[in-house]
């Protein structure tokens, strides 16, 4: 499998978030390299292929991981455990292809979109993402094109 991102996350671990091969899942190690976990992404449209392209870790301890799967191209949401609550937001129509995740200083999820070249604000509401506004908070394909990383500078 090919590692596309490695993230890090609370209590001295990071994801490894990779493509292709199997399983198709983000792989969480503690700081010494060793496998901790393999988040089984639970999604009942995606049994293979599922092409997770980047993890972020909210303030509360739960993660959003972002599926780039044809049936799928959303963002979904795990506890703090990795066990799979729901899907966060689905919208093709504003986020296809989901490519990089951070988090925004006002609390709110910056979700970029490699289909668009643009990326949304999505609010996080209980267990659902709500898009903030209603046109893309980044949206000039002359500047951004086919975002795969984002930096929230402070």
């Amino acid at each position: 499998a090919n590692i596309m991102k490695l993230r890090k996350i609370s209590g001295g671990r990071f994801v490894a978030l990779t493509t292709g091969g199997a399983p198709d899942s983000p792989r969480v190690y503690n700081d010494s390299g060793s496998l901790s976990t393999t988040i089984a992404l639970g999604l009942a449209a995606c049994t293979t292929n599922c092409d997770p392209s980047d993890i972020l870790e909210l303030p509360d301890g739960r993660f959003v991981v972002a599926i780039q799967a044809g049936a799928l191209n959303s963002l979904e949401l795990y506890s703090s455990t990795f066990t799979y609550i729901g899907q966060l937001y689905r919208n093709t129509s504003v986020l296809q292809t989901p490519s990089a995740l951070a988090l925004a200083h006002d609390g709110t999820i910056i979700a970029c979109s490699t289909a668009f070249n643009t990326c949304e604000k999505i609010q996080v509401v209980g267990s659902t993402g709500v898009r903030v506004g209603s046109i893309a908070f980044i949206d000039d394909a002359s500047v951004i094109r086919q975002p795969t990383d984002i930096l929230v500078v402070p």
